[in-house]
């Protein structure tokens, strides 16, 4: 167990390394930021959609912690991430009405940390990989995420979530190559993950036409996202522990 403890943590320090990479500037620097369609000035309420549509990720938060009350798992990597759909909704509603370096951080923060510990407990505990290999797919995650910020073109922020939906849509591959459990929610994640990407990056866009932007759909479909490949990893670890 202590060696998950010291896993996570370590996870946890990168990730804040990693943030500061991708900021590429003082997080706590004061001011309004716009960076989507909806918001028209720098009132509380200037995104209302884009705000209230990150219930999903509580929504999602919630269907996980039901999940386990159903069974005696003790994961500590699954509660941590269902957990974590808590902190994606409420740090994405922050950065979405109060629209500051800080509250971008509470938006970064957990989505990153899902990403990692995720893509860390998939291969290690759903296709039994051991430490090594793990390793090396954690590092090429966060290789492809410092890689993404030279990409010279705009495409809106949403370069930095490329690597994440490679690295998902790889280990579907990986999953279906060894006929897994739970691999088909994977796929349809994988999926969604792409068409929800599609809507983050087209977002303004398409402000002359339509006013109110898609980045709600990315909340939309990424709620569906990491509920599903959360309960991939579930049953996964259900299957594990019943053999």
């Amino acid at each position: 167990m202590y060696k998950t403890y010291l896993t996570i943590l370590f996870l946890i320090l990168v990730l804040s390394f990693s943030v500061f990479l991708i900021l590429g500037q003082p997080p706590f620097s004061t001011g309004t930021i716009d960076y989507y369609c909806e918001r028209t000035d720098a009132s509380f309420w200037s995104e209302p959609v884009n705000a209230l549509t990150n219930l999903s990720f509580i929504i999602a938060g919630v269907g996980a912690i039901l999940l386990l009350r159903k069974r005696s798992l003790k994961s500590l990597h699954i509660w941590v991430l269902a957990g974590l759909m808590f902190f994606i909704g409420s740090g994405s509603f922050l950065f979405h009405t109060l629209a500051t370096h800080i509250t971008e951080l509470a938006d970064i923060l957990p989505i990153f940390a899902f990403q990692l510990i995720f893509l860390w407990s998939y291969p290690r505990f759903a296709l039994g990989f051991g430490y090594l290999k793990t390793g090396a797919l954690v590092a090429l995650y966060l290789l492809l995420t410092t890689l993404s910020s030279l990409i010279p073109f705009d495409l809106n922020g949403s370069q930095h979530y490329i690597p994440a939906a490679l690295m998902l849509g790889l280990y579907a591959q990986m999953s279906l190559n060894q006929a897994r459990y739970g691999v088909t929610l994977l796929v349809i994640a994988t999926i969604l993950f792409a068409v929800a990407l599609t809507a983050r990056t087209v977002d303004e866009w398409l402000c002359p036409w339509w006013p109110m932007g898609t980045h709600f759909l990315w909340h939309l479909l990424n709620g569906g996202v990491i509920y599903l490949s959360w309960v991939s990893l579930y049953r996964a670890e259900l299957r594990r522990n019943t053999l």
